[in-house]
C-alpha cells in the first residue's frame, strides 16, 4: 500500500518494482504483476499504477505490449532518476483514467439494453395514477 510519506504514491510504487527487480524477485524477462494486480496490491488507482509504469519504462526497465503486459527489461543502476512527469502527463492520464471509467460503464448501460431487449430482463414497475 502508498503510504503517506511526502513521496507521490506512483513513486512509491514504481521503488516497489524496482526493488523486485533489483532483488531478483522480478528477473530479466519477467512479466510484471497486471494492473489490476497492482492497483488491488498497493491499493491505488490506476493513474497511479500507469504513472509508475511509465516511469519504468522511460527509465528503460521495463517494456509494455498492448494486451500481453509489461516485462523486466534491464537491472536498474544505482543512480536511476527520472525527472518527474510533466503536469500536463498526469492531466492527460487522469483524463484517460476518467475516459476508461465512461467507457466501463457505457458498456454496462448497453449489455443491460440489450438484455432488455431479448426480453431477459424487465423494466422497474412504475406506478399508475389511477385515473381521475
Amino acid at each position: 500500500m502508498a503510504n503517506w510519506s511526502g513521496e507521490p504514491a506512483y513513486k512509491q510504487v514504481a521503488e516497489g518494482l524496482r526493488a523486485r527487480i533489483r532483488d531478483g524477485r522480478l528477473k530479466v524477462g519477467a512479466q510484471l504483476p497486471s494492473i489490476a494486480d497492482l492497483m488491488h496490491e498497493y491499493e491505488v488507482s490506476i493513474t497511479v499504477v500507469r504513472m509508475a509504469l511509465s516511469e519504468l519504462r522511460s527509465e528503460g526497465l521495463i517494456d509494455s505490449h498492448q494486451g500481453k503486459g509489461s516485462f523486466v527489461r534491464a537491472e536498474p543502476s544505482a543512480e536511476t532518476k527520472t525527472p518527474p512527469p510533466s503536469p500536463e502527463f498526469a492531466a492527460i492520464m487522469q483524463h484517460l483514467d476518467q475516459v476508461h471509467d465512461d467507457v466501463r460503464r457505457l458498456g454496462d448501460r448497453l449489455d443491460h439494453l440489450e438484455k432488455f431487449v431479448q426480453g431477459e430482463d424487465k423494466p422497474a414497475k412504475r406506478s399508475r395514477r389511477p385515473s381521475s
